[in-house]
This record gives structure tokens, C-alpha cells and sequence, in this order.
């Protein structure tokens, strides 16, 4: 009954999420999750995106040393970076 009714809930919150992502002018989110020792080496880069693709909302992360690939299994983050 569990899984039947998660597209009853979720699809509200989806739609309220792209709601107010385009109240800002923004057309999805890209979350990035990294490893936090590499994360001021890269700003340029995401200062870069930000300029080239105003539209997008970047969100970056941390990804857990341990076990970095666990936030892309369990789709924390759409892109993960090392």
C-alpha cells in the first residue's frame, strides 16, 4: 500500500518544488556532491556554470569520505565529483 501511495505524495512536493524553482528564474537543480578537500579548488568551476547556465540552481554537497559513491546510489546528488 506503501509504494502505491508514495506517487500521491510525492507528486505534490515535485510540483511545489518546480513551482518555486521558477519563482527564481530557475529551471532544475544539479546537486553536486564532492569530497570537502577539493571543494575550494573547484569554485571557479562552479562559478563558471553559474555564468553560463544562470537557469540551473547548483546545489553542491559533501559526499562522505568513507563511502563517496553511497550519495550517488541513494540519489542525494546527481553528479559526484573526486
Amino acid at each position: 500500500m506503501r509504494d502505491d501511495l508514495r506517487p500521491l505524495y510525492q507528486e505534490p512536493h515535485e510540483s511545489m518544488r518546480r513551482a518555486g524553482l521558477a519563482a527564481k528564474g530557475k529551471a532544475d537543480v544539479l546537486r553536486v556532491g564532492m569530497i570537502p578537500s577539493n571543494a575550494h579548488d573547484l569554485r571557479g568551476h562552479w562559478q563558471a556554470f553559474r555564468t553560463q547556465y544562470p537557469q540551473w540552481e547548483l546545489r553542491i554537497g559533501h559526499a562522505p569520505f568513507i563511502d563517496p559513491l553511497a550519495v550517488l546510489r541513494d540519489g542525494t546528488v546527481d553528479v559526484l565529483v573526486t
